[in-house]
């Protein structure tokens, strides 16, 4: 209970069964243990924006967390503007997603990302059809 490595990675195990609220829990439990792993922020926030769990926090939440890593990173994480991609989309705010998506996929190319690159243009694909990414 008191390892924020266990309760990152227990978290995401729950998000990817589909148990959100308590993958909520564990991950926000895990920055609580550790408040400078960017790792646990990047997992919380990208569930955030990637469920629409009604007992989660709303989209403009999200996408205020999303916008406060992007700064954080000076906006040169390619995971980051793609976590902020999806924000926006889940907030419906597509030219924004897009913008955001295309950003990060410029950067992933930039630091030789070439798969990352791919999946973030899956995504924005989504965008550009006005839709969010949702799991």
């Amino acid at each position: 209970p008191s390892n924020p490595e266990a309760q990152e990675w227990y978290g995401r195990a729950l998000g990817e069964s589909g148990k959100v609220v308590e993958a909520v829990e564990h991950l926000s439990e895990a920055m609580r243990l550790a408040p400078g792993s960017p790792s646990s922020a990047q997992a919380l926030v990208w569930l955030l924006a990637t469920s629409e769990h009604p007992d989660i926090p709303s989209a403009a939440e999200t996408i205020a967390m999303a916008e406060q890593m992007a700064r954080a990173t000076r906006r040169q994480s390619p995971a980051v503007l793609d976590i902020l991609a999806a924000s926006y989309a889940r907030a419906g705010r597509f030219a924004d997603a897009k913008k955001s998506a295309t950003q990060a996929i410029d950067l992933a190319k930039e630091q030789k990302k070439p798969e990352l690159a791919a999946n973030i243009e899956s995504r924005r694909k989504l965008y550009e059809s006005g839709k969010p990414f949702l799991k």
